[in-house]
């Protein structure tokens, strides 16, 4: 073999790599389409939650059922280790919008007036169980808070509490 039968077969190899390559990008990026294109019209607001795995373990779950976003105090945990290590890069496709504490109840305001219903879960003396839960067509879940729960003021924003 030659030199230029060598330099041939392998141009010819790489060439062949591209396509295949190309291809499966093509249908990466046809598979984000379908993915976007068919979310829920649910909206989880994880503001206040502060715990870095819990916030990784939401994210993920909000990819497997395909929620419209997640809304978290600070978008730079996305760049933390442990998040990254949990998460899974569920972060990529699911689009994640950052509502720091203190706009929450404003958040949650804008929203209600954009047609979302808004539920709060919290256990509370009046709360019901999720499970057979009809959740309305657009919903804005607002997760509590590890520690203190949702606070007072926020919870009144809240269209529903359930447990």
């Amino acid at each position: 073999m030659t030199c230029w039968t060598l330099w041939f077969a392998a141009s010819a190899e790489m060439e062949e790599d591209d396509q295949v390559f190309n291809l499966a990008l093509e249908a990466r990026l046809h598979a984000a389409e379908t993915i976007k294109q068919s979310r829920q019209e649910l909206i989880v607001v994880a503001s206040l939650v502060d715990r870095i795995p819990n916030l990784a373990g939401l994210t993920r779950t909000c990819e497997v059922f395909r929620a419209a976003g997640l809304v978290v105090a600070d978008k730079s945990i996305l760049q933390d280790k442990q998040f990254r290590l949990i998460s899974v890069t569920a972060e990529k496709w699911v689009p994640v919008t950052e509502v720091p504490v203190d706009s929450v109840k404003s958040y949650l305001e804008r929203k209600r007036g954009e047609g979302y219903s808004v539920i709060g879960l919290e256990q509370t003396a009046h709360s019901r169980p999720l499970d057979g839960f009809g959740f309305p067509g657009r919903t804005v879940l607002l997760g509590l808070g590890e520690k203190e729960g949702i606070p007072v003021d926020i919870i009144h924003s809240a269209w529903r509490s359930r447990s």
